[in-house]
């Protein structure tokens, strides 16, 4: 019998073997990565939930905690929004409604198109808070620099006219494409 080709077939074995294990624990390191960039994810989306009432409950009627993000073309920034209503009108409810536009710097793009947040007016109960994302995606052809949007939140008004007036002062959020 010749032993050489046995012990190629042993060592190729072997090396199998370590091959395969040793995929199997990067798969599993990789899966408990991403496992624990979820849960810090999540963490962090409640810790500005958390901020948002933080400042909401401090007397502030609109709130954004973070008000900047940098973003590459192709990618999203998502900033979180905060209404408490401190309105009631006879059914002890107040209409609300965001209005977003953007702020033109000479020469830049338009980007209105790619903000999406709640358009429809929603209701609120007095003292009752919301919290809403603003969702802003930059397209692939949009020029680097800063951008800026107009954060209005409007109430109706139930004792005149029927028509949204502004609810608290004008909020600003930026974004920085590079």
């Amino acid at each position: 019998m010749n032993k050489k080709g046995f012990e190629l077939s042993v060592n190729f074995i072997v090396m199998l073997i370590l091959a395969i294990a040793m995929l199997a624990l990067s798969f599993s390191f990789l899966g408990n990565f991403f496992k624990g960039a979820v849960n810090y994810k999540d963490s962090l989306g409640s810790q500005i939930d958390s901020q948002i009432e933080s400042l909401l409950n401090g007397g502030d009627r609109v709130v954004i905690p973070f008000d900047f993000k940098q973003v590459h073309r192709k990618e999203a920034a998502i900033f979180r929004i905060g209404i408490m209503s401190v309105l009631a009108c006879d059914s002890g409810n107040a209409e609300f409604k965001v209005e977003i536009t953007q702020s033109y710097p000479e020469g830049s793009t338009e980007l209105e198109d790619d903000v999406q947040y709640v358009k429809d007016p929603f209701t609120l109960k007095n003292n009752e808070q919301k919290k809403m994302p603003i969702l802003i995606t930059v397209p692939s052809e949009t020029a680097t620099g800063d951008y800026v949007f107009n954060v209005v939140v409007k109430y109706k008004d139930c004792a005149g006219t029927g028509d949204f007036i502004p609810y608290a002062p004008l909020q600003k959020i930026r974004i920085k494409v590079y």
